[in-house]
């Protein structure tokens, strides 16, 4: 969904407010896959972004991670140098991630790159998984005046007294983060989001509702912090949470 003066599909005036209960996270694993017995070594590496716009949440987010894991996992967190030295060497093997034809990622490419990275920083089988984390873009769903999205609900921001009472439908994007995991050996287990913050707000001045990028949506930290809970409970628990 582009950002704009459309990012949301429909603007509607209530007077009631939004009762739609909160989703369940995304969440996606192998076959016969019972979570992630406690006290595992887990090894976790730095957090990515896609998109400039969330750099500056990568330390507050590695914090807080490493916070939440702390409590049930033996955990380690691979230092940024060497994980940039491992794997820039594991895709440059594969000779890269996308394709030389039309551009497209190629999954099966990544995969390989992972297997080789877990044989340079797992060469003993020490770790039973490592954890790959990343600040990601997702879809919402925007009921009243909430957006909804990986097992949160967070409420739409509002600038001026048109939008006081605005109720929001359609679809917006939410920031999330994104855990993939895979075994000792770099074969994929699973995958678990959780949602933080939305980093949209609106206005309006005149007949068109506007879009703003809020300038410090890290400091919603109390959201930022559930987020990050609901992504790591997902492979906590025996199974998904309903």
């Amino acid at each position: 969904m582009r950002y704009g003066l459309s990012i949301l599909s429909l603007l509607i005036i209530c007077l009631q407010g939004c009762t739609t209960p909160v989703t369940a996270p995304a969440y996606d694993a192998i076959d016969g896959f019972q979570g992630v017995p406690a006290d595992s070594r887990l090894l976790v590496v730095p957090v990515t972004a896609n998109s400039d716009l969330y750099q500056p949440g990568r330390s507050l987010i590695t914090e807080m991670l490493e916070r939440e894991l702390d409590g049930n996992y033996q955990v380690f967190m691979l230092e940024e140098g060497d994980f940039q030295r491992f794997w820039a060497a594991a895709a440059h093997q594969v000779g890269g991630f996308f394709s030389s034809v039309d551009g497209s990622f190629d999954r099966q490419r990544y995969l390989k790159a992972v297997r080789l990275f877990a044989e340079q920083v797992n060469p003993d089988g020490r770790y039973s998984l490592i954890l790959f984390p990343a600040l990601v873009n997702r879809t919402a769903e925007s009921k009243g005046r909430y957006a909804h999205w990986d097992g949160v609900k967070r409420r739409h921001r509002n600038e001026g007294v048109q939008l006081a009472d605005a109720y929001w439908h359609g679809t917006t994007r939410g920031l999330s983060l994104e855990l993939n995991a895979f075994d000792g050996i770099g074969e994929w287990t699973f995958t678990t989001y959780g949602g933080l913050v939305l980093p949209y707000y609106y206005s309006m001045d005149g007949r068109v509702p506007e879009t703003h990028i809020k300038k410090t949506f890290f400091a919603e930290t109390d959201n930022i912090q559930h987020g990050v809970s609901v992504a790591v409970k997902q492979f906590a628990a025996s199974q998904p949470l309903e």
